[in-house]
This record gives structure tokens, sequence and C-alpha cells, in this order.
């Protein structure tokens, strides 16, 4: 069980769990202490540790550069960046698809200036906590997105933590939004191919299964990226768009205030309640909603995954 919020969690797991099995063991993930001593009763829960500075340094080059040394005249300056990364693995991999596209084999001196201005860039998150520290770093990610990237990067907000989103779909959504711009002799599916190896290249998108032909199947998001995306759609890009999620006591409608102005709406439970007559909407059922017949007329998109 990755990344559990609430002790909730736990106990919904817990109930299909058969009382005397021995042999059978849960793995949970989470962010949160007191979740993890809470499903964990009888052993202390296991606190991963940030990795060293020969470690981070490790990761850096690695993802940088591959199986490929690094140029004796990068590598003072690269373990600087990898030390601003206090030992956060994701924080180095995001930076790590940064400093990859800024690296000139054959133009170490530009090279060089680039990574300088990341350091300086990265050195000034130091004086933050972790979590705020990480999300800085994502965005000094984010805003080196070309443009036409940006609106790409945070439509993934759209699908739910974790999910698996299979790339023909995502591709033709970004098509249908009129995100991706026609290049020159190829089809605006080979064009989204490339926006989405951009991303993946940029380690803010990872691939989860391949075709038969090496084509990515699958792709996941992680989820302080996937946070980063949902709470830079709702503070920068104005009614980009609006989830609604399933609780406990049940699907939680918002109200017509919240939502009468957003374009996208995205349902995230397994309740299939919505459905607009005029909309192209993903696999749902029709039931009528108090809010559903003053707003949908608004939406271009639907989206129950």
């Amino acid at each position: 069980m990755d990344d559990a919020w609430t002790t909730a969690d736990w106990n919904q797991l817990q109930i299909a769990l058969p009382e005397s099995n021995k042999e059978g063991k849960v793995l949970i993930t989470s962010r949160h202490v007191e979740v993890a001593q809470f499903s964990i009763q009888h052993r202390p829960p296991y606190h991963m540790r940030l990795l060293t500075q020969d470690e981070s340094w490790l990761l850096l080059q690695y993802e940088v550069f591959g199986e490929l040394e690094c140029p004796p005249e990068l590598e003072d300056l690269g373990k600087l960046i990898a030390k601003h990364c206090c030992g956060l693995p994701l924080a180095i991999v995001v930076i790590g698809g940064i400093l990859t596209k800024k690296y000139k084999a054959d133009n170490i001196p530009a090279t060089e200036g680039s990574w300088i201005k990341v350091s300086e860039s990265v050195s000034q998150c130091l004086n933050e906590d972790p979590e705020r520290r990480m999300k800085k770093i994502i965005g000094l990610s984010y805003d080196k997105l070309p443009l036409n990237l940006r609106d790409c990067f945070l439509y993934l907000a759209m699908f739910p933590e974790d999910f698996e989103i299979p790339v023909w779909k995502l591709l033709r959504m970004w098509i249908a939004e009129g995100f991706i711009q026609k290049m020159s002799n190829i089809s605006l599916e080979e064009t989204a191919e490339i926006y989405l190896q951009h991303l993946i290249d940029k380690n803010l998108l990872r691939v989860d299964r391949r075709r038969s032909d090496g084509r990515v199947k699958t792709c996941r998001i992680h989820d302080m990226l996937h946070d980063f995306c949902k709470n830079e759609a709702r503070m920068e890009k104005e009614n980009f768009l609006k989830e609604v999620k399933r609780n406990n006591q049940g699907l939680i409608e918002p109200s017509i205030d919240d939502i009468e102005n957003v374009r996208r709406l995205c349902i995230h439970s397994d309740v299939l309640k919505f459905l607009s007559c005029t909309l192209f909407c993903l696999f749902l059922q029709e039931k009528k909603s108090p809010w559903r017949d003053k707003t949908f007329q608004l939406y271009r998109w639907i989206l129950d995954c």
C-alpha cells in the first residue's frame, strides 16, 4: 500500500485480511509517522534515511550521464548541486532532468554556466523544510519547461494519484485540448509522443509499461509531482480543472459557485453518477445531480477514472 495518508486506509485493507495468516506480509509506505505507527503496532516503523552526499552524487551522475563518466570540468559543480538536494532522491532525479537538457558534450563552458545557474536556484531552497524544498525544486523544473509542455504536464492532475495512465488516451486528450502544436511533416499523434518523451526525459513522468515495439504503453506520475500539478493548476491556472473525490461518507458534490467557471471536471470515484447529454464523457452513466444542468454546459471534458 503506497503513500497511505490516513489510518482509515489501513482499516479498510485490514478487513479483507485473514486473522490467522502468519505467512503473508503487507508493505505500507506513508509520509505520516502516525499512520505507520498505527498500522504496525507490534514493531517500530522503518524510517527511510536521506541519501549521503556520495550517494546523492552517484544518483545525479547516473541521471545525467547514464553509464558515462562525468567530465572532470563539471564534477565539482555537479557534486555541489547534489549536496544542495540534501539527500532527497526525487529532488536529485528532477534536477538531473534539468541538467541533462543543459549538458552539451561539445561545449563544456556553456554547460558549466547553465549548471551554475541551476546550482544557485537550488541553493535558495536550503533553509526550507524538506517538503517545501522539494516543491520549489519541482517548480524550478516546471518553470524551465517550454510553454507548450506546461499545460500537458499540469493536465496529468486530471488522473487520480498513482494511476496507471494509458498513453493512447492521454495523447488523444492532449490533442483534443489543443495543447499539441503541429510540426511539419509529422502527424499530431507523433508530435504528442514527442511531447510525452520530453516529460519522460525530464523525469517528470515515468514509464510504467512498454509495447512490443518499444513505444510507451502506460505511464505514471510520482505523487509529489501529482500534488504539484494539482496545486499549480488551482493557484496559477485559473479554472484549469476541478476535482470531485469520494470520501468515507460518499461523493463530495462541489457547490455551483465552486465549479461554474471551471473548464475541466475530474470525477475520481467508483460511483458513476454524472452525465451531460451534450458532452463527450468517458465511461459515465446518467443520474440527476442538483448542479448538473446549471454547470455542465461550460465543460469541454469530464474525466472519470
